[in-house]
Formats: structure tokens, sequence, C-alpha cells
């Protein structure tokens, strides 16, 4: 019954739950990835929603040549497409069993 509820808890089904242990070193190992794998999509997806915002912000500054937070902007907008790509790079590295 354990590992019904364990492949029940991933929505996923019991043989591929066995599949995922035997790659993932066993099942509690498989969990953890399972959860490691859904936060870090998680918040890729918040990353791209503060960058989309703070691309806005850049347009109205532009627009109404309000030039004192460019710079500013322009170096958050930087630092969060690294994390992103950081992300996207630890996602990439999941074994492809794992990516979604």
């Amino acid at each position: 019954m354990r590992v019904q509820a364990l492949a029940a808890a991933q929505k996923i089904s019991v043989p591929r739950l066995y599949e995922r242990a035997l790659t993932t070193g066993g099942v509690v190992a498989s969990a953890k990835l399972s959860r490691i794998h859904d936060e870090l999509y998680g918040v890729r997806r918040l990353l791209a929603i503060d960058s989309n915002n703070l691309n806005q912000l850049a347009r109205v500054a532009n627009a109404t040549e309000r030039l004192e937070a460019e710079a500013e902007l322009l170096a958050t907008i930087e630092h969060l497409s690294k994390v992103a790509d950081r992300i996207t790079a630890v996602i990439e590295s999941l074994p492809d069993s794992e990516r979604a």
C-alpha cells in the first residue's frame, strides 16, 4: 500500500514509480527527485513572470523618459535571466526520464 500511495502522490503509475526508483536510487529518492523537479519548474515560472514585469517597467520608464531607475532595471533583468538559465541547466541535467 505504501508504494501505491507514493505513486499516487507523484501522479504516476506504480510501474513508473519502480522505474524511477531504479534510475534514482530508490523509491524515497524518486519521491525527493519528483519534488525537486516540481519546485524547480515552479521557481522558473515565477522568475519568468518577474522578468516580464520588469520588462514592462522598463518600457514605461523608456516611454516616459524617466531614466533614474533604468540601469537598476536592466541589471535586475540580467540577473533574473542568469538565474533562470541556471535553473534550466539543473533541470536539463536531470535524467531524461525525469524531465516533464
